[in-house]
């Protein structure tokens, strides 16, 4: 379960994201987020910063229970003619087993409907357990009106540079099983 606030005012935004991953992935996640998107022209940017965090995982002991926490990232986006391109690039933070991650997706959209290939890379940080990891995942989604969409998403690719370390560590991999979300927005103001 998941949901979201956002305050938006004259193209700078702030907001908070949560979601419960279940008690295997810490418990809960918490990105808070501000940005500010403008156009010039007809080509429409959006940059960024977004912070991650695990509640119960900051100075954990084990290495799998501190993934990612205290995580920070800079991100830009373009977008023109419904094209958009986005780039997100750590800037702070280390976890235990991740280190300088990367993430770039590339989406369409089309009235309801709309696609999107996103490329994660995880570089491997200098650590007992850590992984080196990219995948490439799609996902479809369609917009039922402006409040309900419905989202296929799955692994199409995963790359193990580092596989051995990888089952040593206990480290499960990606979860490449096909995903459906449905999400529900509602607008306070």
């Amino acid at each position: 379960v998941s949901g979201d606030i956002v305050y938006s005012t004259a193209g700078f935004y702030v907001g908070a994201w949560i979601s419960s991953l279940g008690s295997s992935l810490g418990g809960s996640e918490i990105d808070t987020f501000a940005g500010y998107g403008f156009e010039v022209g007809s080509l429409g940017v959006d940059i960024g910063v977004l912070d991650y965090y695990y509640p119960g995982t900051n100075g954990a002991s084990n290495a799998s229970d501190d993934w990612g926490s205290g995580l920070t990232e800079a991100y830009i986006g373009l977008s023109f003619a419904g094209l958009e391109l986005y780039y997100w690039d750590q800037i702070s933070g280390e976890s235990t087993a991740l280190d300088d991650n990367s993430y770039t997706s590339l989406s369409y959209g089309m009235g309801k409907f709309s696609a999107l290939v996103g490329f994660a890379d995880f570089e491997e940080a200098d650590a007992p357990g850590s992984v080196d990891t990219s995948y490439t995942h799609l996902d479809v989604s369609y917009a039922y009106n402006d409040n309900l969409s419905f989202t296929l998403s799955k692994v199409i690719d995963v790359e193990d540079e580092n596989n051995a370390n990888m089952a040593e560590s206990g480290y499960s991999g990606i979860d490449d099983d096909l995903q459906f979300v449905v999400s529900y927005s509602i607008p306070l103001m």
